[in-house]
């Protein structure tokens, strides 16, 4: 029998447990994960867990809280032991066959926005690569009247782009189609290409933390030798699939801007702009085509 395994457990000994266990393993913010796996378990609020210390907790809610506290102790990330993840001020679900949505992606959201509405009403976006669906559904979301077009190779990430579709009430506010980059996209239909496609080189997946390298999907991660080939592809095959004007914009690495604007310039596209994030590190790259 566990320590959580007695009866009688009161609430503060087991966040006072979890915290020990979370701080043991080097987590790094143990009170707050401590606290988020308690309300998970016993679908308690943080109201009650600071205004009733001394309750009883009872063994189905004990099981289930040493699960989750096993499975974050082996290094799974806390959005995949939750099954989601916020996004743009949403809640949309994530499991081990998408990408966990950053902050930084936020970036690539504004800056489509912001491109998105300076066009036409019905313009086409089309989000390459689209995993959880956060960019695409989000765009949808903030700009009714688009038509959004998301494509993976992955259907077990379509699926999971589907169902927050469901769980966003969005349905029918993006199709969803299965292939390879814009290999599904007609010549000249979209207005704005989008995406946060792999780019961690062979070597950097390498130096990845445990959470990222061991729980999440490498295809969506490694961008080949250089961490650019998912890009390079994308780029020189977005003026095919774009409308003129039209526009492009891609997160990068923040080693690759000087790289990334090489790539656009050289496939023709101009008002080529290197976007920096929060932390003030290049973060995504845009430009205009016209043919």
């Amino acid at each position: 029998m566990n320590e959580h395994g007695r009866r009688g457990t009161r609430l503060k000994e087991l966040y006072g447990s979890a915290l020990k266990k979370l701080k043991r393993a080097g987590v790094e913010s143990p009170e707050l994960e401590a606290r988020i796996f308690i309300k998970k378990a016993l679908g308690a609020t943080d109201a009650y867990i600071y205004a009733h210390p001394e309750s009883s907790v009872n063994s189905g809610a004990l099981a289930a809280f040493d699960s989750l506290i096993e499975r974050r102790l082996a290094g799974e990330p806390v959005a995949y032991i939750l099954e989601e993840k916020e996004f743009y001020s949403r809640s949309f679900s994530v499991n081990r066959h998408v990408l966990i949505p950053r902050p930084e992606t936020e970036l690539v959201v504004r800056e489509a926005l912001g491109i998105i509405r300076a066009l036409h009403e019905g313009a086409g976006v089309v989000d390459v690569g689209t995993g959880c669906g956060c960019i695409a559904l989000t765009v949808a979301l903030e700009a009714p009247g688009t038509k959004v077009v998301a494509i993976d190779s992955s259907q077990d990430a379509l699926e999971v782009a589907a169902s927050n579709a469901r769980r966003l009430c969005a349905e029918g506010r993006v199709e969803f189609l299965q292939g390879d980059l814009l290999s599904p996209l007609g010549d000249g239909t979209m207005d704005v290409v989008v995406s946060n496609s792999p780019y961690v080189s062979e070597v950097e997946y390498g130096d990845l933390s445990r959470e990222v390298r061991d729980f999440e999907p490498p295809g969506a991660l490694i961008g080949g030798k250089d961490g650019l080939d998912v890009i390079r592809h994308i780029v020189r095959d977005a003026p095919r699939a774009l409308k003129s004007p039209g526009s492009c914009v891609i997160e990068i690495g923040e080693s690759h801007g000087t790289a990334v604007k090489e790539i656009f310039a050289e496939t023709g596209f101009i008002d080529i702009a290197v976007v920096k994030d929060y932390a003030g590190l290049d973060r995504v790259v845009r430009g205009q085509w016209r043919r």
